[in-house]
């Protein structure tokens, strides 16, 4: 069998920055199973250690985490019957920088559901979806202008146009 490089080696080989490094580390790093597949038997779901992978089943988590613009961010105990919503109002709702039409889930096993995704349906507002070890992200909306930002635009386009009406009041005066 063939041995298998260190991420070390590859580095040094290819010549790498630092940040080259670290996103070759991450990519080489974890990979997403379906562990109740392979064990039903699934081919398509298995697949091959190699030489250095270790797989790591972390000990049974009982808790949701709820991160990104909400009131207070934190970890809650799951409970049947609890949805992605009661889980935000748990966090203290949304801030006002929340894209809520953006929030999505990071399932136990590291897989991702978006809004647009199959899960996103009536089932998954009503928590259905939402498992132990999931982390729902509500992201900051990138099109949020503070209102202080609102405010300066606002007031410089009055005071130019104040200025403007004021030359040519200044100059009308000054030809009569």
């Amino acid at each position: 069998s063939a041995s298998r490089a260190t991420t070390g080696e590859k580095v040094s080989a290819a010549g790498l920055t630092n940040q080259q490094a670290a996103l070759l580390n991450y990519i080489d790093g974890r990979v997403v199973i379906n562990l109740s597949q392979i064990l039903k038997g699934d081919k398509k779901a298995n697949f091959e250690l190699q030489g250095g992978d270790t797989l790591e089943i972390p000990a049974e988590n009982k808790t949701v985490a709820v991160v990104g613009e909400v009131q207070n961010p934190g970890t809650f105990f799951i409970d049947e019957g609890r949805s992605r919503s009661d889980f935000i109002s748990l966090a203290g709702q949304e801030t006002r920088f929340a894209d809520i039409n953006r929030t999505y889930v990071i399932k136990a096993d590291g897989s991702v559901r978006h809004r647009g995704g199959a899960i996103w349906s009536s089932a998954f507002s009503r928590g259905r979806n939402i498992e132990a070890g999931d982390t729902i992200v509500v992201p900051t909306n990138p099109d949020y202008a503070p209102p202080i930002e609102r405010v300066s635009a606002i007031t410089s386009v009055v005071f130019q146009s104040m200025a403007s009406i004021a030359a040519f009041f200044s100059i009308s005066n000054n030809s009569d």
